[in-house]
C-alpha cells in the first residue's frame, strides 16, 4: 500500500479533522479527501464518518490504527539508515525543549544549522511534561532537551550541562545588605519554577533536607518571567546563575550564594532507542553537544516556553 495513503489515514486519526489534516500534511484537502476513498476501498470500511464539524473514525478504524503507525515508523527509520549528508538533507527534525533549552541551546543551534545544513528544518514542539515519554515513543519528536528527571530505560540520554543556581532578588531588597542566613531565606517569599502537575520541584526536597521550607508566594511553569519578577517584587528566587546573568533585567538583580549547597540541574537530551544508530538522528545530537560545548554567546533577552 501506497505510504502516503497510511500517513494521511494516520493524520486523520490524530486530528479528527479533513482541513487540519491537510493543513499538517501540506496538501490540498481534495487530495485527503480522495486518498480517503482510495482507504476505504482498499479496507472496505468507512474508516470515518461525519461528526460534530469534524469527522469520527469507524471501530474498523481503530482496530488497524495502532498498527499501521507503528507500519509509518519503520518505514521512516529504515529510509533513515542511507548515508546521510546534512549538507544536500532535507530532513525536519522535530524537537521539544524547556523554556532554559530554548534560550541556550536551540538558539545557537538554529545558527549552527543554517550555515551548516541550509535545506534542513527544525520545528519546535510543545514541551509537555506530562507527554513527553508518549511523543518520544510515538515519535512525535526526535529529542527532548530540557530538566528531566526519572527517564525509562526505553530512553538512551546524555548530560549536555549542568546548571548551577544562585539565590536572586532586586538589588535594593532589605536582605540584599547583609549575608544569607538560613533563618532570612526561610522567612523569606519565594517564586518557585515548576513544570510538574503538583507545582512542587526538586529543589524543594533538596532544601527538606536541611530542614528548609521555603514559604512559596508564586509557582511558575516558565522561567522566562521570573528575573522580571523578582526584578519589581520582594520575592526572591532559585535561578540558574547562566539565566540571570544573560538576562536583561540582571542590573537590577542582586545575586548571593544560597545558604545551604544547592545541586545544580542536568540539563539533558533524551532520545527513543530505535534512532540510537540512525545517521540522521546522531548527527542532531551531536551537533547539539558541539553547540553547547563552543559556548556561544547570548545577547541579553528573555528565553520562551516552558523549563
Amino acid at each position: 500500500m501506497n505510504l502516503n495513503l497510511l500517513k494521511v489515514f494516520d493524520a486523520v486519526m490524530q486530528e479528527r479533522n479533513v482541513t487540519r489534516a491537510a493543513e499538517r500534511l501540506c496538501i490540498s484537502q481534495s487530495a485527503v479527501s480522495n486518498a480517503l476513498a482510495k482507504l476505504r476501498a482498499e479496507f472496505k470500511d468507512e474508516l470515518f464518518v461525519r461528526h460534530l464539524g469534524g469527522v469520527a473514525p469507524t471501530a474498523r478504524a481503530e482496530l488497524i490504527w495502532p498498527n499501521l503507525r507503528a507500519a509509518i515508523r519503520e518505514v521512516n527509520r529504515i529510509r533513515l539508515h542511507n548515508d546521510f549528508d546534512p549538507r544536500l538533507s532535507s530532513a525536519t527534525f522535530r524537537i521539544a525543549a524547556s523554556d532554559y533549552a530554548h534560550h541556550f541551546l536551540l538558539a545557537p543551534f538554529i545558527k549552527y544549522l543554517l550555515r551548516e545544513a541550509p535545506h534542513v528544518s527544525l520545528s519546535l514542539c510543545p514541551y509537555a511534561m506530562d507527554r513527553l515519554e508518549e511523543m518520544l515513543r510515538e515519535g512525535e519528536i526526535d529529542v527532548a532537551a530540557g530538566i528531566l528527571p526519572n527517564i525509562p530505560e526505553e530512553f538512551p540520554n546524555m548530560v549536555i550541562e549542568v546548571i548551577p543556581y544562585v539565590c536572586v532578588m532586586r538589588k535594593d531588597h532589605p536582605l540584599a545588605q547583609k549575608p544569607m542566613t538560613v533563618e532570612a531565606f526561610s522567612t523569606a517569599k519565594h517564586l518557585r519554577i515548576s513544570v510538574s502537575a503538583s507545582g512542587t520541584s526538586a529543589i524543594e526536597g533538596h532544601l527538606e533536607g536541611y530542614g528548609i521550607r521555603r514559604q512559596i508566594a508564586l509557582t511558575l511553569n516558565q522561567i522566562s518571567i521570573a528575573p522580571r519578577i523578582v526584578s519589581e517584587t520582594d520575592l526572591l528566587a532559585l535561578l540558574p546563575r547562566k539565566l540571570v546573568e544573560n538576562s536583561r533585567y540582571s542590573d537590577r538583580l542582586h545575586v548571593t550564594e544560597t545558604p545551604v549547597p544547592i545541586p545544580g540541574n542536568q540539563v539533558k537530551l533524551v532520545w527513543h532507542r530505535r534512532n540510537d544508530d540512525v545517521p540522521p538522528h546522531r548527527w542532531l545530537r551531536h551537533s547539539l553537544v558541539r553547540c553547547v560545548k563552543n559556548g556561544t554567546t547570548h545577547e541579553k533577552t528573555e528565553p520562551t516556553g516552558l523549563m
